[in-house]
């Protein structure tokens, strides 16, 4: 169990083992499919995040300023299909392909 302290390691684990993705303050991502996004130890600034070319911002009351470490689920079936941010950075956890 001393490998899964790492938080990050154990969910690639659950997320099917595709690795991660880094997403950073340069460009949008709009073509992946993340089942989770992770925000960067220090916090980020999001401009957009949509789960089904639907902006979830305001729908999950998401502030601008995420706190480093946050977790944006899914959830279900569903996976992030664009993230944008204007500081800091992200790591996408892909969804497992069938």
């Amino acid at each position: 169990m001393e490998k899964e302290t790492n938080h990050s390691e154990l969910l690639n684990r659950i997320v099917g083992g595709g690795g991660d993705y880094y997403i950073g303050n340069q460009a949008a991502v709009a073509d992946k499919k993340f089942a989770h996004i992770e925000i960067g130890k220090d916090g980020a600034t999001l401009v957009g995040v949509q789960i089904g070319n639907q902006d979830i911002m305001a729908e999950r009351n998401y502030p601008a300023a995420m706190p480093g470490g946050y977790l944006i689920c899914a959830g279900g079936k569903e996976y992030v299909n664009y993230i944008n941010l204007s500081a800091g950075y992200a790591k996408g956890y892909p969804i497992a392909e069938e």
